[in-house]
């Protein structure tokens, strides 16, 4: 996709401006898939901010994140698709709304979960947990919920709450 947009370096260039340009002071982008190389990568704190933000201004994005299955009728251009979410929190949590699962090399199973619950939206990241990203995830929602906050915080203090 982003080759298809712009030419590569540009394309990196532009993430790297709008990272900054929404708050992201610990991530560096050098290629446009998130694999593993050199100078590549992002803090758990930027992952929860970016996660804030798709929820805020891309609400269709998220919500796409939180479809389990999905039919795709085909098309004169295209056969059916039947895509599935291998997201697994969406599965096992009562409430969960997404958001990423990943696996590199150098970060190892990762997680970046979203649930809601009365009222309250919480997002957690999990780094470095091959095969148990979701039952981590999992304990981290469960302990989110369990303590009330005297308000909300993270980049929309208004809207958001992060555990």
């Amino acid at each position: 996709l982003a080759q298809g947009i712009v030419l590569r370096d540009r394309f990196i260039r532009q993430m790297n401006q709008k990272a900054k340009s929404i708050g992201l002071t610990g991530s560096n982008f050098v290629n446009p898939s998130g694999l593993d190389a050199p100078g590549h990568g992002m803090t758990a704190h930027d992952l929860v901010h970016t996660a804030a933000y798709l929820d805020r201004y891309y609400p269709e994005l998220a919500a796409i994140a939180a479809t389990k299955d999905i039919a795709i009728p085909a098309t004169a251009q295209h056969k059916a698709f039947y895509p599935h979410n291998l997201n697994g929190i969406l599965w096992s949590y009562p409430g969960a709304t997404g958001l990423k699962t990943g696996l590199t090399d150098n970060a190892g199973g990762c997680m970046l979960a979203t649930a809601t619950r009365d009222g309250r939206h919480l997002i957690v990241v999990v780094l470095n947990a091959t095969l148990h990203s979701t039952a981590d995830a999992t304990l981290l929602l469960n302990y989110g919920f369990s303590v009330r906050t005297d308000g909300a915080f993270g980049p929309w203090a208004t809207t958001h709450t992060a555990a």
